[in-house]
């Protein structure tokens, strides 16, 4: 009941709201991605801007009551899956379908593009000099969050558990 921010971490042959949502019928009120959004009417179905679900994005969703989703698709190739984060702040899904220390999971975002992350209820800020510190210390699959950068940038997840990879292209946003 009420706001929820979500991911989805799978792709499935229908993307769409009404596909997506569609077992929780009259229990959303309105979504909305960084940049667009939808209200639900119960006799009609959904009606605005946004009308499928990526996964790259993260999005708030408004539901009159509690509903569960039960989702069977194919896991995204989280290597593969790149997100594409300009200067301030983001709206972005969580690719992995394990639940990564934060420190993992952003290794691919160089030290001096960080600034702050926030999920619902947890946040972290970087400082270069010791790196994430806050209440968000794991992320978690079909969680959205909300990260503030210095600098655009291609980013894919880190999933290894060392330090061995760094995987980025930087970009002017």
């Amino acid at each position: 009941e009420g706001w929820n921010w979500i991911s989805f971490n799978q792709s499935f042959p229908d993307m769409t709201l009404g596909s997506i949502f569609d077992q929780i019928d009259d229990s959303p009120l309105y979504i909305k991605s960084q940049s667009e959004y939808a209200d639900y009417y119960s006799d009609f179905g959904w009606f605005g801007t946004l009308e499928y679900i990526d996964n790259l994005s993260m999005y708030k969703i408004n539901m009159l009551e509690s509903d569960a989703l039960a989702l069977r698709g194919n896991y995204i190739n989280v290597d593969s899956t790149i997100f594409s984060l300009s200067n301030g702040w983001n709206w972005i899904g969580y690719s992995p379908n394990n639940s990564i220390s934060i420190e993992t999971a952003l290794l691919n975002i160089p030290s001096e593009y960080a600034t702050y992350i926030k999920s619902q209820s947890e946040y972290a800020d970087y400082y270069s000099d010791f790196g994430w510190f806050g209440t968000l210390e794991t992320m978690h699959p079909l969680s959205g969050y909300l990260i503030n950068l210095n600098n655009g940038i291609d980013f894919t997840y880190n999933t290894d558990d060392g330090m061995n990879r760094l995987n980025f292209r930087e970009n002017i946003y």
